[in-house]
């Protein structure tokens, strides 16, 4: 096999190895019969791919029950403005929980009024983004770039990432399409900045989808700064006049949200924290936590299967430390990113943006709510920090791609590495797996419950209620005002 040519300066940094003529030139000195297929495999890798999202959709159709829970309830106020010709605007508009949820409560009001407000239906829209989410990654990552031997064990972490088992709670959760469109929306945003640099149309366009994401989630403010960021570095000549229209746009964005926003002061945060001089330990922790907790559950989960028992404290710490982890794996990224500039600028460049998303994301929610540290593990959060994992992807598949490529010691040694990672988040994905399903059915239990209470006449008595929303005399006037929508019943569906 041909010898690459590495310069000194570049042997400081393995990633830095790593062009993208090395994949050309081992793709033609591989064997002919194992370069044909997908590592000897043929199409089974590529199959795989498959088996995450099928999961997750067996799972919507197997735990799934048509009953709104917690904040699917205030979708109601919406329905019932529908119904008396007002228009639910200003009540989509009002913030929520320190967010502004308008754009996914009028998905949802969309999808409510031809289904009955059959929240299955709602569940069914969030699969359909996840989808969206995995395709739109693919094309951001260029994973079509990376050579056939690479590519499919590429596209399987990226659904076992997507589709990981970590967020089972925004699969039955109507509500939870915030997250979705949100994380839909930037991804998108970030395909147009990375894809088509220099022109009005894109940056115009992504603007606007970072608008949608803004008004999806909090974390959607994050990417006016991490887009600022991308056209910094992708976008060549004149950038720097390009980020400051595109900061421009932010300024007017941000004006606009703060019009009647009210900040939930009633939890602990950082905020808190500063004004009343408390120490920020706590909300330091809460920040690695949220950004390393796709890995801390799984970890937390692996105790719980070996009989150490479930354990937040284990969850918690385990994510801390992958949540530093992930701090280092970004500096390793950009410095390789900065000594093979540009030769990496559009396949690293996108991942380095996503991680710049996700660590302003975790500071937005730090800011929001840090106590108890454990916060950061909830599930929902999985859905938006598993994409500074997702952005190692491309860089990971690189260094395979160069480890391959050199002899000895250092080709052994990195298969052994890479198989003790593949075990590792294996294991790790099948205990998540565990837990989600065991979690599924103990929820669709208590909202079949609820759902013959709630199709009660008198809707009694309390304790099959008390999961669906904090206060039952709120919940039960919704329940009767939905009743004279056309006899509106959860049961009939």
């Amino acid at each position: 096999m041909t010898k690459l040519a590495i310069e000194p300066r570049t042997r400081t940094c393995a990633l830095a190895c790593l062009v993208y003529s090395s994949r050309d030139e081992m793709s033609q000195v591989s064997s002919p019969r194992r370069g044909l297929t997908a590592s000897g495999f043929g199409a089974v890798p590529y199959l795989a791919v498959l088996v995450p999202p099928a999961l997750v959709l067996a799972c919507i159709v197997r735990f799934g029950v048509n009953v709104p829970f917690m904040d699917d309830w205030e979708l109601q106020p919406l329905l019932a403005a529908w119904q008396t010709a007002h228009s639910p605007l200003p009540l989509a508009w009002g913030s929520y929980n320190d967010h502004r949820v308008f754009f996914p409560q009028l998905v949802l009001l969309a999808v409510a009024l031809p289904t009955h407000w059959d929240t299955r239906a709602q569940m069914y829209v969030n699969f359909a983004l996840a989808l969206l989410i995995f395709a739109l990654l693919w094309l951001v990552l260029r994973l079509d770039r990376l050579d056939s031997r690479t590519r499919p064990w590429a596209a399987i972490a990226l659904s076992l990432m997507v589709f990981t088992p970590a967020a089972w709670e925004a699969w039955t959760w109507a509500w939870m399409i915030q997250r979705y469109l949100g994380v839909a929306a930037v991804v998108a945003g970030l395909l147009l900045l990375s894809r088509w640099p220099g022109r009005w149309r894109s940056l115009l366009l992504a603007a606007l989808l970072t608008v949608v994401a803004s008004l999806s989630t909090v974390e959607g403010l994050a990417f006016w700064p991490a887009g600022a960021v991308a056209i910094l570095m992708l976008w060549g000549r004149r950038r720097i006049l390009w980020a400051l229209a595109w900061l421009a746009m932010a300024a007017v964005a941000a004006i606009v949200y703060a019009a009647g926003y009210h900040h939930q002061a009633d939890v602990g945060n950082f905020m808190s924290d500063v004004v009343h001089g408390r120490s920020i330990g706590n909300d330091v922790t809460f920040w690695t936590v949220y950004v390393g907790s796709w890995l801390g559950e799984g970890v937390a989960n692996l105790y719980n299967w070996a009989g150490y028992g479930l354990s937040v404290a284990t969850g918690v710490v385990a994510a801390g430390l992958f949540g530093r982890m992930a701090i280092a794996c970004f500096a390793v990224l950009v410095v390789a990113a900065v000594r093979t500039w540009p030769q990496h600028a559009q396949d690293w460049g996108p991942g380095i943006v996503l991680m710049v998303y996700v660590f302003i994301s975790a500071t937005l929610a730090m800011i929001g709510r840090s106590t108890p540290v454990s916060l950061g593990l909830q599930s929902r959060y999985v859905l938006v920090s598993i994409l500074a994992w997702v952005a190692l992807i491309v860089p990971a598949a690189d260094l395979h791609s160069y480890l391959r490529s050199v002899s000895g010691t250092w080709r052994a040694g990195a298969r052994a590495g890479i198989a003790l990672v593949a075990v590792f988040l294996l294991l790790n994905t099948w205990a998540m797996w565990l837990e989600a399903r065991g979690q599924l059915q103990a929820h669709a239990a208590e909202l079949r419950a609820a759902q013959v209470v709630l199709d009660s006449p008198a809707i009694e008595p309390d304790s099959p209620l008390a999961p669906l929303y904090p206060s039952l005399p709120v919940l039960r006037e919704r329940v009767l005002q939905l009743r004279s929508w056309q006899g509106w019943s959860l049961r009939s569906q």
